[in-house]
């Protein structure tokens, strides 16, 4: 059991289920149920429609889970059948969807439930607690697609994402090397999966059959999503947003059509999708900016609140709020140990400050477990037009991943240390209510901290600066690496000719491409807005940010440079040259870096140290600045937050200080008095 804390007029007990700070309502909020045999894709289709149509997915497995981490009264009931050899109750897995699909999220947004009811009596508790859902879709495939699916079905220890290494890779390779088999997935347990679901499923089919829609699962994933989602959209009452309130039909009948979402004047397809749910009327903080760059300072009111670079960073900023914050990210690195203390925070924010908290789903999940219901999204795309303030507890990792969750322009962001090293966090999380309202009664310093753009592009590459292509792609077991027809090839997963875009990447510390496990060294044609610099031939080039310029580029022998410098580093690996030494170009400059069309290996690029890509021979990764700066509150201002930052992680110049030159009577030595008649002499 998590322990229970005060703060001052707030109570607040956790580790009880049934005491909840949460708004419910009785009523019932729109529902689809996706059901199918192992291995046929529910958890995928669910997480799309979840982001495609913004709803909350309902995996009852990491509700369970949860409830089994922490220890409550559900899951201590689920433990004790689990330890005797059984599985967990169908009236305990009913409990925990009815406590779910009842919080206010579910009923403004709809939910989709996730593999369950699994069988009749899950199905009859259901039907007596009064649920009722819009839509039930079956997914079925041939039991032999089933048994190769589950044979190359992954997970990721880090996060417990599930891949499959050949129909859903990992973009990454750094996650590919990662993956492991569950245990469920050797060839025994895949035939006893297989068996115990053909045996529940036969009674259910027939309870179910007529009022749901069978989904042919074996093909590619995205054709599946697109079918369903197409179907779900001619309900017309889901369009990124509960659009009908009256459009639930009695367990899923599907009677409605799209000439009659139509006719109703409801619209399709332009909604607001996967958006996170805020309270009427609170839209995003206006805000004012006050740049100050050590002559003069300025007055900015800020549109919609995105905060840009409008020129060199050498500022220093103060943001003043024109209406008080009302909608706050809270992000958690994912450390069991933490969770209490973001419940914490999460109840003065909630209670104290009457603010308006939203998590990612996997906090949301242990925070119910817990007892407390915080709003949640699923697509991070609409963030930065909701978010008023990012609040970090963790370490610096944590603002790394803060700064992929927003693409565009970033809110700003307090950070508190509850990490290792913790260079980018100077609060102090005992003074947590103190620093925040420090913050939100506004006037406070902030950092723009310079992120950079990177772009993979596909093709031949020369010292001339001009991209060639390739026609032919080059088919991978795990990826297909589409060279296309232009300069900007495509990166696709899978098999076939369906591909997507580059990726684009929102880098706060570095770029790095480097020679990964090969035996020989990366041979790099280095270009500065398309003029040919230089070929590398090393370990590998890192190109930094000047708040990178403290990570990997200082190990490497790079310069440390000042946040609010304008710059981008250029650090080598190791090169194999007595000559090469790092280099700062302006902000300003474009960096394109090509694999060498001669090289002996190929190479890899990564983005601050996650995200890793194969670049192939000729292959190129463009990197500049980035238009959006990560606004860091100040604890003191820039400069005394980045040196007390290299003196508390760095303990930077710390050495004992030399004596003074006198006796120990405190007279001038003899040594002294020699040097001055040496000096009178001469």
């Amino acid at each position: 059991m998590v322990s229970s804390f005060l703060w001052p007029g707030v109570a607040f007990g956790l580790g009880n289920t049934s005491r909840r700070t949460c708004i419910c309502r009785a009523e019932q909020g729109p529902g689809l149920v996706v059901l199918g045999p192992p291995g046929s894709g529910k958890s995928h289709l669910c997480k799309q429609l979840a982001e495609r149509f913004g709803i909350v997915h309902v995996a009852t497995d990491d509700l369970i889970k949860a409830h089994l981490k922490y220890h409550t009264e559900i899951g201590e009931q689920a433990e004790k059948s689990l330890a005797a050899g059984g599985r967990v109750p169908d009236s305990l897995m009913i409990q925990v969807v009815k406590n779910r699909i009842i919080l206010q999220d579910c009923v403004d947004k709809g939910y989709v439930l996730d593999g369950i009811p699994q069988n009749i009596f899950q199905e009859q508790f259901l039907s007596e607690a009064g649920i009722t859902f819009v839509r039930i879709f079956m997914l079925h495939a041939k039991r032999n697609v089933l048994e190769k699916r589950l044979h190359y079905r992954r997970v990721d220890p880090e996060d417990g994402e599930i891949y499959n290494l050949l129909y859903l890779p990992p973009m990454s390779r750094e996650v590919t090397d990662r993956l492991e088999q569950q245990e469920e997935d050797d060839e025994e347990q895949i035939m006893e999966q297989l068996a115990n679901y053909g045996q529940e499923v036969s009674a259910l089919w027939e309870l179910i059959g007529p009022r749901s829609i069978a989904i042919n699962a074996d093909r590619s994933p995205a054709d599946v999503v697109k079918e369903v989602s197409l179907m779900i959209e001619a309900t017309g009452v889901f369009d990124g947003k509960l659009i009908k309130g009256d459009g639930v039909e009695s367990n899923g009948t599907p009677e409605q059509t799209a000439e009659d979402a139509e006719s109703n004047g409801t619209s399709k397809g332009n909604g607001a999708r996967g958006t996170v749910t805020i309270a009427p009327g609170a839209e995003k903080a206006p805000i004012t900016l006050i740049r100050c760059d050590g002559y003069m300072c300025e007055r900015e009111s800020v549109q919609s609140s995105d905060i840009k670079f409008r020129g060199a960073a050498t500022e220093q900023v103060m943001l003043v709020w024109n209406e008080r914050p009302r909608n706050v990210l809270l992000l958690v690195k994912k450390s069991r140990e933490i969770m209490s203390t973001m419940l914490e925070a999460a109840t003065y924010l909630t209670q104290v400050e009457q603010l308006n908290v939203v998590v990612e789903q996997f906090v949301q999940n242990e925070a119910l477990a817990n007892g407390m219901f915080l709003e949640s999204f699923s697509n991070a795309d609409s963030l930065h037009r909701e978010i008023d303030l990012v609040v970090c507890l963790g370490g610096d990792g944590l603002i790394l991943h803060a700064s992929t969750l927003f693409k565009t322009a970033v809110p700003p962001l307090i950070s508190f240390n509850l990490g290792s090293l913790g260079f980018l966090t100077p609060f102090d999380f005992a003074n947590f209510a103190d620093e925040m309202q420090y913050v939100l009664e506004g006037s406070c310093l902030m950092s723009l901290r310079m992120r950079l753009n990177g772009r993979i592009t596909r093709g031949k590459g020369n010292k001339s600066g001009v991209l060639f292509s390739r026609p032919v792609p080059k088919v991978l077991n795990e990826v297909v690496i589409d060279r296309g027809s232009s300069p900007n090839g495509r990166i696709t997963r899978g098999k076939g000719n369906k591909s997507m875009k580059d990726r684009e990447f929102q880098v706060l510390n570095e770029v790095v491409i480097d020679r990964g496990s090969s035996p020989y060294l990366s041979n790099l044609d280095c270009f500065c807005d398309e003029k040919y610099i230089t070929t590398v031939q090393a370990d590998g080039i890192i190109m930094s940010t000047p708040t990178g310029s403290t990570a990997y580029s200082m190990s490497a022998g790079g310069s440390m440079v000042h946040p609010s410098v304008p710059a981008i580093l250029f650090t080598p690996i190791c090169p194999h040259s007595l000559s090469f030494r790092p280099i700062v170009f302006p902000d300003a400059a474009t960096l394109r870096v090509d694999v060498n069309v001669e090289s002996r290996s190929h190479a890899w690029a990564s983005f601050d140290g996650k995200f890793r890509q194969l670049l192939k021979r000729g292959d190129g990764l463009v990197v500049q600045m980035s238009l959006y700066p990560i606004p860091t509150i100040n604890k003191t201002d820039h400069t005394g937050d980045w040196f007390g930052s290299l003196d508390r992680a760095f303990h930077f110049n710390n050495r004992p200080e030399q004596k003074p030159l006198l006796d120990k009577s405190g007279n001038e030595s003899e040594i002294e008095i020699a040097e001055e008649n040496t000096l009178t002499d001469s």
